[in-house]
């Protein structure tokens, strides 16, 4: 088996977010008016254990490198990518394959009608996030679900895991699990391979020649069960090249109905890319999928 990431690089798309970013940057160093930004305005800065900023949006982020946290604070919450039925261009993704959206797909006005009704993330889901990182994403996603909602988040490198608790701790969130885990086809003991904080991979061959940590692994079954949750609603898998063995220990999630995915499939696996594995597993699964300009996998079971 060979992984690469192939896309999902550090580049920005250069009409969204760069421009707005720099433009709010300069708006806040000389105190102007934005009209576009106005909402995103750092307040106060500091260290507690982690770095962290506060904002005008009565949130405070922990971050490791406080230098990059405003780029983000726009694309993991203000502008998340969690919000798939919001068009590209009022999204600000740092990966260009975060533009992948329901109006962006290429489907006739009757699919994308359904797929915009049936697949955004509602109030009172159960989701389960695969690769939550510093938690931005996941503060996102429990506003969306709100308090009758649940979010799973599990993050494997455990330092992520530390900053991840910090952020759901100092800004009062309740409707969140968190989980220290690796997910994987089985239970045991994994490698983590390590490039940077947001680079890690279960994957032997997209990190191998890098730092490394042994870390629990486990099936996302198993996590469920141990927890007692026994419906979920939505999955967002982004895990840098271990999502197709993610949904391989997904045999018990995967046969329930009414459940939606959306999966990175962007890595190259044994020679092509990985969404074209993603969704044979799916389908055979009984999942409808469509997949994204930047091979992100939009799948649902109605």
């Amino acid at each position: 088996m060979k992984i690469k990431n192939k896309t999902h690089d550090q580049n920005i798309n250069f009409n969204s977010s760069l421009f707005h970013i720099i433009k709010a940057k300069s708006y806040q160093k000389f105190g102007l008016k934005n009209q576009d930004d106005n909402r995103i305005k750092i307040t106060e800065r500091g260290i507690d254990e982690f770095p962290f900023v506060k904002t005008n949006l009565n949130k405070i982020f922990y971050y490791d490198n406080i230098n990059n946290i405003l780029l983000d604070i726009f694309s993991r919450y203000e502008f998340s990518h969690y919000e798939i039925a919001q068009p590209a261009h009022k999204k600000y993704g740092i990966h260009r394959n975060h533009i992948d959206n329901l109006t962006n797909l290429k489907v006739d006005n009757k699919t994308r009608k359904m797929l915009m009704s049936e697949m955004p993330i509602k109030k009172g889901d159960v989701v389960v996030e695969l690769g939550s990182f510093y938690g931005f994403g996941t503060m996102k996603l429990s506003e969306l679900v709100g308090e009758e909602g649940k979010i799973i988040a599990i993050e494997a490198d455990r330092k992520n895991f530390q900053i991840l608790n910090k952020n759901i701790q100092m800004n009062n969130i309740s409707n969140v699990i968190t989980v220290n885990k690796g997910i994987w086809s089985k239970s045991g003991n994994g490698m983590l391979y390590k490039i940077k904080n947001q680079g890690n991979s279960l994957v032997p061959e997209f990190l191998k020649n890098n730092d490394q940590d042994q870390i629990e692994i486990d099936t996302l079954d198993n996590i469920l069960a141990s927890y007692n949750i026994n419906k979920i609603d939505f999955i967002s898998m982004e895990i840098n090249g271990a999502e197709i063995e993610a949904l391989l220990g997904m045999e018990k999630i995967l046969s329930q109905s009414r459940l939606r995915i959306v999966a990175a499939g962007w890595y190259e696996y044994n020679n092509e890319l990985s969404f074209h594995k993603i969704v044979n597993i799916l389908q055979k699964n009984n999942f409808k999928t469509f997949v994204g300009v930047q091979n992100r996998v939009f799948s649902l079971k109605i």
